[in-house]
């Protein structure tokens, strides 16, 4: 099984070993972590030293000489987790399975929250096709570190070993939505809606690809987390493609647009797309069965296609006790439903 690279870094490695040889005369230092100056504990300059030592040489394929470095980090930092956990991934990568598990279970003693320590467990289950333990990890790991793309690879790749390829594919959708200039996860997604054969969602990979319009955007800023004038205009297109009727086109317009998988289930719902709307909303709803507007769309869905066992099934889930509070957007639709049901003539009038 091809084991992924390693996800611990050595970006910062040397700002990281100079502050920490600054830490010898406080209890606290300030350390550099993905560009941001954060306050932590004082470790010992010489785990640094075999920190730094043991992630070049994992970056170069190593892996030996990684771990030896990684090991004489954790014996002279014991009480952090961060070595016991690159320690564990490099055990891993080599097959020692036991000091792996070790090496994890001294992260967790550390501290029972760390990133890096979930990280190393799930890393270590998927490379031993390890289910249960994967998702376990992966969850946790979302729990205390919600924001890196990696750990949602990560919780996409879990499920699909778990067997739940389409709760994996709403992952990476969802990242994909997210993050269009990532090479990774439009890959990710690419080669997953290959294997199930979801056209939708291979073309809206291959309209994130790093070469293709959306990315272009994004390098140029143009992507930012509120519309930008260039998003706007996207939003705008797509809604269009709805009235229209051009689904393939509203769906490679959903990355530029910054439009979210469930607010395109709803679209496509409430412009009579039923069938991929359908498709879209129980993705999101097998991924987080509280998705509130994920149960409307497949509501609105099924009670456009006039299927009497479809809505049965929507309506099943739209009423769940963990479902959260809708959107106003999808109240509206709702309420465009109710609307339209009270409008309509009775069978007695007829």
């Amino acid at each position: 099984m091809r084991l992924a690279r390693s996800t611990f870094g050595v970006g910062a490695l040397a700002g990281l070993f100079a502050l920490g040889a600054l830490g010898c005369f406080r209890p606290t230092v300030l350390r550099s972590f993905d560009g941001e100056l954060v306050e932590g504990r004082f470790i010992e300059p010489a785990a640094y030293e075999a920190y730094a030592r043991g992630a070049l040489a994992e970056r170069d394929g190593e892996l030996e000489r990684a771990l030896a470095a990684f090991a004489q980090a954790a014996e002279l930092d014991e009480d952090g987790p961060e070595a016991w956990a690159a320690l564990a991934h490099v055990a891993c990568r080599l097959g020692h399975h036991g000091r792996a598990d070790d090496a994890i279970e001294r992260a967790f003693d550390a501290d029972p929250r760390s990133a890096r320590a979930h990280e190393a467990q799930a890393l270590c289950a998927l490379a031993r096709s390890d289910a249960t333990t994967a998702l376990s990890a992966t969850e946790a790991l979302l729990l205390v570190d919600p924001l890196r793309d990696e750990v949602h690879l990560l919780r996409a790749r879990a499920l699909e070993l778990a067997g739940d390829p389409r709760a994996a594919l709403a992952v990476l959708v969802e990242l994909v939505l997210r993050r269009p200039e990532r090479r990774e996860p439009s890959e990710a997604l690419r080669r997953l809606a290959s294997t199930l054969d979801e056209a939708w969602a291979t073309r809206l990979a291959e309209q994130s690809q790093p070469h293709g319009v959306v990315a272009e955007h994004a390098a140029n800023g143009e992507l930012a987390p509120r519309r930008s004038a260039r998003a706007r205009a996207a939003h705008a297109e797509l809604a269009l493609a709805l009235r229209r009727g051009d689904r393939a086109r509203a769906v490679a317009l959903a990355p530029a647009a910054r439009v979210t998988i469930t607010e395109l289930a709803l679209g496509l719902a409430r412009h009579g797309h039923t069938e991929h709307a359908r498709a879209l909303a129980s993705l999101v709803l097998d991924a987080d069965p509280s998705d509130a507007d994920a149960a409307v769309a497949l509501l609105l869905s099924a009670a456009r296609s006039r299927g009497d066992e479809a809505l049965d099934e929507a309506a099943k889930r739209a009423s769940a006790r963990e479902l959260g509070a809708p959107s106003d957007a999808a109240r509206r639709a709702l309420l465009e439903l109710v609307d339209a049901w009270a409008a309509e003539p009775s069978a007695e009038s007829r």
